[in-house]
């Protein structure tokens, strides 16, 4: 898995993420328990001014690249036949938002 992790990764730093992880899970209450590994990356947020509409255009526009590539990694995994899902969207609760990945540290 060594040699598509770093194709994953180039291909994602090179589609916009600054910086890319991957790691196993193991909890068989998340969504998808047959599915014990994880690639995970973050965008740069990146608003024109400190108003609260450019903060809120730059945070819609970096959901929208999470989400796209989302759907690349998934489709490179897939080539590779492995199986992959994307579940890049957050539940709000509160003031804590909870990802469909609890931490279990």
């Amino acid at each position: 898995m060594g040699v598509l992790r770093e194709e994953l990764k180039s291909h994602l730093l090179n589609s916009g993420a600054v910086l890319v992880g991957f790691g196993a899970l193991n909890d068989d209450r998340l969504p998808y328990p047959a599915l014990p590994r994880v690639v995970s990356w973050a965008v740069k947020l990146e608003p024109e001014s400190d108003s609260g509409w450019d903060f809120a255009r730059a945070y819609f526009g970096a959901d929208q690249r999470i989400a796209f590539l989302a759907e690349h990694v998934k489709a490179i995994l897939r080539r590779y036949g492995f199986k992959a899902e994307s579940l890049s969207e957050l539940e709000i609760k509160g003031e804590n938002p909870d990802t469909e990945f609890p931490d279990h540290s």
